[in-house]
């Protein structure tokens, strides 16, 4: 593969240099603590043009067969964990890369696992019924939903968009049927407020 396929992509302040993207990607595993797909490190990655495609599939599959890395599998999908050899890469070379750089991937890693969990925790499905549709809004919790609730639409558009509102707002609204439900008046003119900007 030619040089152009390691840097086509990658924005300035980027890395395209295979090794200093196997200590970015130790780096970033260990930072966050958790396990990470493939997907989810190559998103993060890309997102902000860090690191070329090309580049970061060689950086993987030198980490691997060096055991810096290796996979676990987790409710059937494979992710990627540090060992020894890779934490200690991370701790010992991670000074070899620019703050800024480091700093960047982490919050985009942040990010990424916030989103992963709001998915993980809310859920909006969309059911045609006889005369209409019916939008079912759950906040999953440990044990007991924290949220169910079941809404009515007429058409489909009016459906898709509450289930959309209802994803992207999750908070607000469970902030607002709480404020209604207690009458609690300061939540309430909070959103209200919030609504103004």
């Amino acid at each position: 593969m030619d040089f152009d396929s390691y840097v086509a992509g990658i924005e300035p302040g980027g890395l395209n240099d295979v090794y200093e993207i196997k200590i970015l990607i130790c780096y970033l595993i260990h930072s966050i603590k958790k396990p990470l797909s493939e997907d989810q490190i190559n998103t993060i990655f890309q997102q902000d043009g860090l690191v070329n495609y090309f580049g970061y599939r060689a950086a993987m599959s030198d980490l691997l067969k060096s055991n810096h890395i290796s996979v676990k599998i987790i409710d059937g999908q494979e992710f990627y964990i540090l060992n020894e050899l890779g934490a200690d890469t991370a701790e010992t070379l991670k000074t070899g890369l620019p703050s800024s750089l480091r700093n960047k991937v982490v919050k985009s890693a942040m990010n990424l696992q916030a989103k992963v969990k709001k998915e993980r925790d809310t859920q909006a499905t969309v059911t045609e019924v006889s005369d209409g549709y019916v939008v079912d809004c759950v906040i999953h919790d440990i044990g007991t939903d924290l949220l169910r609730l079941k809404l009515f639409a007429p058409d489909s558009i009016q459906a898709q968009e509450i289930k959309k509102q209802f994803l992207e707002n999750t908070t607000d609204v469970y902030k607002g049927i709480i404020g209604f439900l207690t009458n609690n008046k300061q939540a309430i003119c909070e959103l209200a407020e919030k609504c103004k900007e």
